[in-house]
């Protein structure tokens, strides 16, 4: 009775094993597509239909999100940012460059985002967070920053510091 019981046993354990494997082939194809249809909307400069898209992908698998996720969603979130820049939209271009803040710190500090970001908050007259996000940048490059510096000093000066 006992040999019996570990065979259903490791019977069980074996049909929950090949269930959980057919699941996430399930989630690994899905999130394929989803990510082809994202890169083809990247490509086409379709951009918010490009983040959906990547956020779909990265739903049904999360290996993406630890891997290609943050650069990819990082240029689509840079491109709207530039798209807002354009159109003098500076709340909407702060708000991607918190995003890519967000989801690729070490982008935002190699592309100085945080200096665009501080821009954008400079141009709606949000002068102390223009300086504090500066000086966040400032801190996270270890002050070699020479454009956050010269930021950061005029930023000082107009807020009488």
């Amino acid at each position: 009775m006992r040999n019996l019981t570990v065979k259903i046993a490791v019977v069980v354990i074996l049909l929950a094993a090949i269930g959980f494997a057919a699941l996430r082939l399930h989630s690994i194809q899905k999130s394929s597509a989803l990510w082809s249809q994202a890169v083809d909307a990247h490509n086409n400069h379709q951009w918010d239909t490009a983040i959906g898209l990547y956020q779909q992908a990265c739903a049904a698998n999360s290996d993406f999100v630890k891997k290609d996720y943050p650069e990819a969603i990082s240029i689509c979130f840079l491109a709207k940012a530039q798209e807002f820049e354009l159109a003098a939209k500076w709340g909407e271009a702060e708000e991607m460059y918190s995003k890519i803040i967000s989801v690729n710190p070490e982008k935002a500090i190699k592309d100085d985002i945080y200096l665009k970001m501080a821009e954008m908050q400079e141009r709606q007259n949000k002068r102390a967070e223009a300086l504090a996000t500066a000086k966040k940048g400032m801190e996270l490059t270890g002050g070699s920053n020479e454009t956050l510096k010269k930021f950061i000093s005029r930023q000082e000066r107009k807020l009488g510091k």
